[in-house]
């Protein structure tokens, strides 16, 4: 943690942002125009791991991994990501005390979240309990409006399920940039090469959400060439 003496201005950009789909990005994008106004930096303030699956204690699967969201988000133009920790401890927090907490480390001048946000102990601190908070210390608190689909607001969830459908174009939609698989490669029966059809198998985290098990074209980049792919999920 930063001592007093060391903290930075900033504008907090408040969220799980576990997708970084459209809505998470206007919830950026406005701490970033607001930080600019306040002569700020901007702070995104999220979680690593799996922070459903801590809070639910059942299994829940991601779109994307903390590293993954991290670089997604500093693309943005984000000058940094806070990652918030998982333990039992800190998620039992009050909301007073979530709030305390970031306030020792950062001079905050406002905060930017989504309509609905909820933080502190089973998520009992929501928006008025924050407007209440940031008026007491002088700062100040923009709330961004859900960001729609079809009639539908963007949510993570909607994406997962345009995933298990194996709807990736609907879902680029969605998240504003062509979904990805990210894997290390690993030797397997090298059955491909024998046929004239070399392939690269893939292993992923266990935990991220499937795609529908089927043959998808996308793209590959070896050496900083890119090449269309043939792209086969699930089994051989």
């Amino acid at each position: 943690m930063r001592t007093s003496d060391n903290k930075k201005s900033v504008v907090l950009a408040l969220g799980y942002f576990d997708s970084v789909h459209l809505g998470h990005k206007e919830v950026i994008s406005t701490a970033i125009n607001k930080a600019k106004t306040l002569n700020a930096k901007t702070v995104v303030f999220t979680f690593k791991g799996n922070l459903r699956a801590q809070i639910k204690k059942e299994s829940e699967t991601f779109v994307f991994t903390a590293e993954e969201r991290e670089k997604l988000i500093l693309s943005l133009g984000v000058d940094e990501v806070f990652f918030a920790p998982t333990t039992e401890e800190f998620l039992s927090l009050t909301a007073t005390e979530f709030l305390d907490y970031i306030n020792s480390i950062y001079d905050i001048k406002a905060y930017v979240s989504g309509k609905d946000y909820r933080f502190g102990k089973g998520a009992l601190g929501g928006i008025n309990e924050l407007r209440e908070y940031a008026t007491k210390n002088e700062q100040e608190v923009l709330t961004v409006d859900d960001v729609n689909y079809n009639d539908k607001k963007i949510s993570t969830t909607l994406i997962k399920r345009l995933l298990s459908n194996g709807e990736v174009k609907k879902a680029k939609e969605l998240l504003g940039f062509n979904y990805f698989v990210i894997g290390k490669v690993v030797k397997d029966r090298g059955v491909g090469r024998t046929i004239g059809f070399p392939t690269a198998n893939i292993e992923t985290d266990i935990e991220r959400q499937p795609l529908k098990k089927g043959v998808y074209a996308g793209e590959t980049i070896i050496n900083g060439n890119k090449y269309t792919a043939i792209i086969n999920y699930g089994d051989r």
